[in-house]
């Protein structure tokens, strides 16, 4: 009795698994980021903020929070997917650098003139996002099952 050599599967371009991630994390970060918005306005904390001193306040609306959101995870996808397209390593530091950006992003919202629930409130949503887009990045260059198909 023989048996015939299988080939391995095929591994899609992780460009294909980045859009699938990448769009689903965008969904997830603006949902979870619209739910921290809504909540923590309805204990009361106020979104106004001002950039500095002596500028004129703005109020952050839930439209703020999702476009600011969507916009920036979508621009960060279709950039890991051009990445990907040059190699791993080239993905994997794209990965590090949104991480980086992630956090270094922190000093904008936590140096509004603002109430400190606005603050705190804002710059988690800024975590929301990075962690969004570095997970969704880690998924897609990862090996399974999803992003394999047989010849």
């Amino acid at each position: 009795m023989t048996t015939e050599p299988t080939a391995p599967p095929e591994v899609t371009p992780p460009s294909a698994g980045l859009w699938r991630y990448g769009l689903g994390a965008t969904a997830v970060a603006a949902i979870v980021n619209l739910v921290i918005h809504t909540v923590v306005k309805a204990t009361g904390v106020s979104f106004v903020v001002a950039f500095s001193a002596g500028d004129k306040p703005m109020h952050i609306t839930a439209a703020h929070v999702a476009a600011l959101t969507v916009v920036p995870l979508l621009i960060a996808t279709a950039l890991a997917a051009v990445a990907s397209r040059r190699s791993m390593a080239t993905l994997r530091a794209v990965q590090i650098v949104a991480g980086v950006v992630a956090v270094v992003s922190l000093v904008g919202p936590l140096s509004l003139t603002a109430e400190l629930g606005a603050k705190v409130a804002l710059a988690s949503m800024h975590v929301v996002a990075g962690a969004a887009f570095v997970l969704a990045v880690e998924r897609a260059r990862r090996p399974h099952p999803d992003n394999t198909h047989r010849s």
